[in-house]
């Protein structure tokens, strides 16, 4: 649909422990990497950009990452 962009790929992780994450957006935000949210910015914005953030636990290689946002100027 017009204003949702899904993006999907993998993340490193070079060491066992929690990682941050950090997503520049005018509308909500999910982050799930290694099937855990790391963002989950669902609420009304009303045009606010902002970087919404996040962190996740992980260990040590390749994780799947995907991320879907929502442009509200086409909502």
């Amino acid at each position: 649909s017009k204003g949702f962009y899904r993006f999907t790929g993998f993340f490193r992780a070079e060491k066992n422990g929690v990682h941050h994450f950090a997503v520049n957006s005018c509308g909500p935000v999910l982050l799930t990497v290694a099937g855990q949210d790391a963002i989950a910015e669902t609420g009304v914005f009303h045009q606010n950009q902002a970087e919404r953030r996040g962190a996740v636990v992980l260990g040590t290689g390749w994780h799947a990452l995907e991320l879907i946002v929502t442009d509200t100027l086409f909502w």
